[in-house]
């Protein structure tokens, strides 16, 4: 058994980790009651190049390691999907999926919306490489106009076992406080209730991107009543069957469809690359407009004068 005297000490992608190591491998989960697609996708196309090394004394409780360890300082979480699968999603959602699935309007929609705003996170802590005894490093990122905008600071704390500084750490950390940033820094506007014709939203998931218009929403940029198109995301789904009605709740993702922190020529997010990938000078254009590389802080460019990638 797992104990001071046995350590458990695995590594791996942590996607690899919660689909086989986890979820297939101790859990006993089938294949066809997870979202394999997704998980992979967010491997292969958000994380690929990301690994965790553990070293455990004692058994965890499942659903608190998956949570915890694997999910959360990658700015990830769990959800079940409408057919029972096991899915995740995530605040750096996967490329291309940042498309509006319903538009949403005083027609369509059967209560008046309940606005409200969302938790100010405008600071995100990452404690990693722990020792046994304690986190050794505590990576603060600060998102500096809402600190200054709202002159205060709400903070989110992560730790981690699995995340060491040696295995990209810093560069993870802040990849997901600006995916963080982009929900909750500006004390996003919220609607905590509303509900939906079932022929029109059964299908949409937590993770899903809608807009809404609606003249008697709080327009935060006018000042005004009234919104047109505003994007946002699905946070919590409620199917009524007996009454054919979709309870849902949102938040706004403006910031999240603007690309906060993704490369003003579209090319972004860019994804934390692979052992495969060589240094800068020597990368191919697809592998250059795909992944992060190490740029002078001072000039922000590149070793060949090209301007470097940013994260914000």
């Amino acid at each position: 058994p797992t104990g001071s005297d046995d350590p458990k000490t695995f590594s791996g992608n942590p996607m690899d980790l919660l689909n086989t190591t986890i979820l297939q491998g101790e859990v006993g989960l089938a294949a066809g009651d997870i979202d394999v697609a997704t998980i992979n996708s967010y491997r292969d196309l958000v994380f690929p190049g990301v690994k965790f090394n553990f070293s455990i004394e004692k058994a965890p409780e499942a659903k608190a390691f998956i949570e915890k360890e694997l999910l959360a300082p990658l700015g990830l979480y769990a959800l079940t999907l409408a057919d029972g699968k096991f899915s995740i999603r995530g605040f750096l959602p996967l490329p291309g999926t940042i498309v509006s699935q319903f538009s949403f309007s005083q027609d369509n929609v059967e209560t008046l919306p309940t606005p409200a705003e969302a938790e100010l996170i405008n600071v995100v802590v990452h404690r990693f490489d722990h020792n046994g005894d304690k986190f050794a490093v505590g990576n603060v990122e600060i998102e500096a106009a809402s600190e200054t905008k709202f002159n205060q600071q709400g903070s989110h704390i992560i730790e981690s076992l699995g995340m060491k500084s040696a295995l990209q750490g810093f560069g993870l950390a802040r990849l997901v406080a600006q995916g963080i940033f982009n929900r909750f820094a500006d004390k996003n506007l919220t609607m905590k209730s509303l509900t939906a014709h079932w022929n029109e939203a059964a299908l949409l998931e937590i993770g899903d991107f809608v807009k809404l218009s609606h003249p008697f929403v709080p327009n935060r940029v006018t000042g005004a009543l009234g919104i047109t198109d505003q994007f946002f995301v699905v946070t919590k789904v409620n199917r009524v069957y007996m009454k054919g009605q979709v309870k849902i709740s949102l938040d706004d993702a403006a910031q999240v469809e603007l690309g906060g922190g993704i490369d003003p020529a579209g090319l972004g997010p860019f994804k934390i690359a692979p052992n495969t990938v060589p240094e800068w000078t020597l990368a191919t254009q697809p592998q250059k407009d795909a992944y992060m590389f190490v740029g002078d802080k001072t000039t922000g460019k590149y070793s060949d004068a090209v301007d470097a990638h940013p994260l914000a």
